[in-house]
């Protein structure tokens, strides 16, 4: 009888892929090089030449190689922090943080107090403090000032809790200053900030000073590409809030008023801080509060009978009407961002239109409110009193308000009349924001990028819903947008991706391109648009509602047909009239 067998085949795995990765070095071999920018972009087959491929060479272009080189920055970032990590000397009290547990030593999970910062040799210290409170402590008036500035006279010690909130104003009072060019050049290497130490003992100490200390690490962080999410740590800080009895007015009437006041003023510090980042973001603030009892920042007595007693008046002006901002940010991203499909679905465009305008009209009144407090610009460092900063937030606003999401959906034929509309808020946003750039004004910080992004993205959805064909006119929205982005340092590698998409948007619009035979323009448009999306999500979060743009014809009429079947005879939602100029625009309430 034959003995019957069975064969195997085996799939061998090399040690190595044949085409490396992007981010890989390239090598010798033309080969192993990868594609360049352009021919990922347009799905062509690059012949990989240096210093340009063919393709390039035959439609004009200068190859690039932007996400290869990006990758190699951060790989090489991450190598230089280790060998900086491994050739750093030994800091004061790193050795009791390296014993083994049960050494008598080991303290440091135990207090707040071993966070082990880096002392940083100022050359004034001061320069730094005043800088926080003449321009952050204006909208974040949580601090106590007189204890920031007796630590001033005190010999600097990092293990002390009052230390650590001086050390954290001078790092944010230095963002400021480095943000209006009038850093103080002793200061080369900027802070150091031990973000996981600060966290942990925070957390594991819950206490008012633990929660300042995380309000101040959370506007830190917005200003550094290389550190935590300033969301997550914002998330912590409401739960915090929340655990001290923040959100309950009852709990301060036992205290001494200046404590109790300072309580009060660091509720909306969180308030206005969370809502910030939730409506940058796109997403539900971190901090629920049915009713707030809490009463709005005001003047203590001590401040009231002291010299400054105008100058602290002004500042809580200032603070009330950010605060004000913050509740109607967040009120619209609520009502036009995050409602429940189906519940946008059941409202006619008349209920729509109702709520719009009634929103349009809490806008005009808080801009008027700010048109009465603006002062005069006598410096760049003060931010939120200025009249460049209000039209800036105004329009962004206006883009809130009126951004190309569900709630906002309208007929076929409207199309022209929403895309001339759109254009003309992204005009003026990015207008403001140029202005407040060239004033050394403009925070190049997570929040100014993550009000960047969907601008960026309606100016596509524009030229995608026919801004072409009828004449689009986005080429200089889009060249502001890009100067803004170029502003950014090398580090803030989203801002280095967006500035190049929109690059490339701008060759689509003008028309430069030499489009080969198998290019297609509105391929390329899909690509730039499915790029961007992929962008957003990186840098504002995977569930950001800002993603849930209309963006054709054929969605529109699916996910908003019962809105269509109910409310026939749709109107146009009340857009700005295009024709009108800026000074109409802005002031057309007063």
């Amino acid at each position: 009888m034959d003995a019957s067998f069975t064969t195997h085949r085996f799939r061998v795995q090399r040690a190595f892929p044949i085409e490396p990765h992007v981010g890989s070095p390239i090598s010798s071999k033309p080969g192993s090089r990868p594609a360049c920018d352009r021919c990922r972009r347009l799905k062509k087959r690059c012949s990989r030449n240096l210093p340009d491929c063919a393709a390039c060479v035959h439609a004009g272009r200068k190859c690039s190689y932007q996400v290869l080189q990006a990758r190699v920055q951060q790989l090489t970032q991450y190598v230089s922090e280790l060998e900086q990590e491994r050739d750093a000397p030994v800091v004061d009290g790193w050795e009791e943080a390296q014993e083994p547990p049960n050494t008598p030593g080991r303290q440091v999970a135990e207090s707040p107090t071993n966070i082990l910062i880096s002392r940083l040799e100022v050359p004034d210290q001061t320069v730094l403090v005043e800088a926080f409170f003449h321009h952050v402590y204006r909208a974040y008036p949580f601090i106590d000032e007189e204890r920031v500035r007796g630590a001033l006279n005190t010999t600097p010690d990092y293990d002390d809790t009052d230390s650590i909130i001086l050390y954290m104003v001078m790092a944010i009072g230095y963002t400021s200053l480095k943000r209006s060019g009038k850093a103080p050049p002793g200061i080369t290497a900027g802070f150091d900030i031990p973000y996981a130490n600060i966290m942990q003992q925070c957390i594991v100490e819950e206490s008012i000073d633990s929660i300042q200390i995380l309000v101040l690490l959370a506007l830190y962080s917005l200003f550094d590409p290389q550190g935590p999410s300033t969301w997550s740590i914002v998330g912590v800080i409401t739960r915090q809030a929340m655990a001290q009895g923040l959100t309950r007015p009852t709990i301060a009437e036992d205290l001494p008023p200046k404590t109790a006041e300072l309580r009060r003023r660091l509720f909306w510090s969180i308030f206005g801080l969370d809502r910030m980042m939730a409506v940058s973001v796109g997403a539900t603030p971190g901090l629920v509060v049915d009713e707030l009892d809490i009463p709005f920042p005001a003047i203590t007595v001590e401040e009231f009978a002291s010299s400054e007693r105008a100058e602290r008046a002004s500042m809580l002006q200032v603070s009330r009407h950010v605060i004000e901002l913050r509740q109607l940010e967040a009120k619209i991203l609520a009502t036009v961002h995050l409602q429940r499909r189906m519940a946008v679905s059941a409202l006619g465009q008349t209920d729509r239109n109702a709520i719009t305008t009634r929103l349009r009209s809490e806008i005009e009144n808080w801009y008027s409110h700010g048109c009465l407090i603006s002062r005069p610009e006598l410096d760049n460092v003060r931010l939120h009193d200025t009249m460049g900063w209000l039209n800036a937030r105004y329009y962004h606003l206006l883009l809130l308000l009126y951004y190309p999401c569900q709630f906002n959906s309208s007929t076929i034929t409207q199309r022209n009349a929403r895309v001339i509309a759109l254009l003309e808020l992204v005009k003026k946003f990015s207008q403001y924001n140029r202005v407040l750039l060239s004033h050394q004004q403009l925070p190049l910080n997570r929040v100014t990028l993550s009000r960047l992004v969907p601008a960026c993205l309606i100016l596509v959805y524009c030229l995608t819903r026919g801004g072409a064909n009828s004449g689009f006119h986005g080429r200089n929205e889009i060249r502001a947008l890009v100067d803004i982005l170029d502003s950014f340092p090398d580090s803030w590698l989203h801002a280095r991706r967006l500035s190049r998409i929109m690059v490339e948007l701008d060759e689509l619009v003008t028309g430069r391109e030499e489009y080969p035979g198998e290019v297609n323009r509105e391929d390329w448009l899909r690509s730039l648009r499915h790029e961007m999306v992929s962008l957003l999500g990186e840098a504002l979060g995977k569930a950001s509602c800002y993603q849930d743009l209309i963006d054709g014809e054929e969605q529109e009429s699916l996910s908003y047909a019962r809105a269509a079947d109910e409310s026939p005879n749709m109107s146009a939602p009340p857009f700005l009239p295009f024709e009108q100029d800026s000074s109409t625009i802005v002031f057309s309430f007063l």
